[in-house]
Formats: C-alpha cells, structure tokens, sequence
C-alpha cells in the first residue's frame, strides 16, 4: 500500500517518473534508486536537501532532475546521475560549478537564480559537449565578470558566455549568437533582489509543509526503502 500511495503504482519497476518533496534532515531516502531501475524524471522542487549526495548513488539512469529551491550550495555528488540530460536547479545558493563537468549527455540546464559570481565558473560547462540550452539569469555574472570588479558599461555577459561555451545554442532562452541583445543592468539588479525573495519566501513555505507531512513522509519512506 505505501509503494502504490507513493509512486501510484504497485510495482515499483514500472515508475518512470517521480514527483515528491522531501526533508533530508530528518528522513534519509537511503539508496532508493535501486528500487526504481527505470526511472527516468524525478522532480524534488521545494524540497530542503542538505547534498545531492543524499539521494544516493543508483539513479545513473536519469535523464531530468528538477531540484528548484532545495537550499543547494553544492553540487557534490552530482556524478552519480551520470545519464542527465536536463538539469533544473534554479534558486539554490550553487557558485561552484566543476561537478557538472561529469555530465557528459547533458543538454539543458537551468541555473538561474544561484550565486555564480565568477564568469570563469563557465568554463567547466565547455567540457559539456552536448550542452546547448542554459539559463544564468539571476546571477551576478549577469552584471560584472567577478564579485571584485568594479563595474563595466562595456561589460556583456552574454558575449563572454559565447566565448566560453561556443557550442551553446541558447543563453537565457534566447539563441546565444544574438550576443548584443544585452538586458539593461536594472533589469538584471531587480532579478538579483527578486531571486533572494524568491529563495527566502520558498523555503519558508515549504518548511511549514513539511513539518505538517513529515510524519507521513518518514511512514512511507520507511516502507519504500526496507519493505522489499
């Protein structure tokens, strides 16, 4: 019965996609891919991880990840997913970016919203050689190269991206040759500021809905991982 309120199915072989929010802190997922070999999507968006790392290492057959607002600083553990093609982590506190060089299928992904303060981060994304749509609006690479630049009107992130990632096709859902369609710096300053509401109101959202759930989620857990 836990399986089939969970994942909607009662074998588990048969789950291709799976939605669920979860607290990390207080419920461990264990190694639940094993239990999931054909999964292909998995979307965890407002949930609270403290690693990627949590969600173990046995979900080498994803293909999409959504984990939008989790409260991410890193991306350790990140190879272990070595199959993604799209990665959607939009408004976590990430600034490192040399774990995705492991993803050698990935084509999407979506960072915006992070704290990516050095335009060089980008560099790692070149080794991503099939990646051709990325989103990085909402960083402070948007307005200057690095955290201690001083500001530059002549600065456009966009053609510095292109130069580091030249097989990208889209930068910011628009083609990445179309270099100078530069947004003004306003427009980037309020994303910057519209980001921080959007990760502080989230999180204290989700928090409450997970206090009020945790007791169902730990109930289900404990059955999914250990009721073989």
């Amino acid at each position: 019965m836990a399986r089939k309120i969970l994942a909607g199915v009662d074998d588990l072989k048969q789950v291709k996609a799976l939605e669920m929010r979860v607290d990390t802190r207080e419920i461990s997922l264990g190694n639940f891919g094993v239990h999931l070999p054909n999964l292909r999507e998995l979307k965890l968006n407002n949930s609270l991880l403290a690693s990627v790392r949590d969600l173990g290492t046995s979900l080498f057959h994803l293909q999409v990840l959504w984990m939008a607002r989790c409260g991410l600083s890193d991306l350790d553990g990140i190879s272990s997913c070595s199959s993604l093609k799209e990665l959607y982590i939009a408004y976590n506190n990430i600034s490192d970016l040399s774990q995705l060089t492991w993803l050698d299928h990935l084509e999407v992904l979506d960072l915006e919203g992070n704290n990516i303060e050095d335009i060089n981060q980008l560099q790692f994304l070149r080794l991503c050689c099939k990646l051709s749509h990325l989103t990085v609006e909402g960083n402070l690479i948007c307005l200057k190269p690095t955290a201690d630049s001083e500001e530059d009107p002549d600065y456009n992130y966009r053609a510095e991206v292109k130069k580091l990632i030249p097989h990208l096709k889209y930068l910011d859902r628009i083609p990445a040759s179309q270099t100078a369609l530069l947004p003004s710096k306003k427009m980037h300053e309020d994303s910057l500021i519209i980001k921080e509401s959007i990760k502080e109101g989230g999180l204290a959202k989700d928090i409450s809905w997970l206090g009020m759930t945790g007791f169902l989620l730990g109930f289900i857990f404990h059955f999914f991982i250990y009721d073989v």
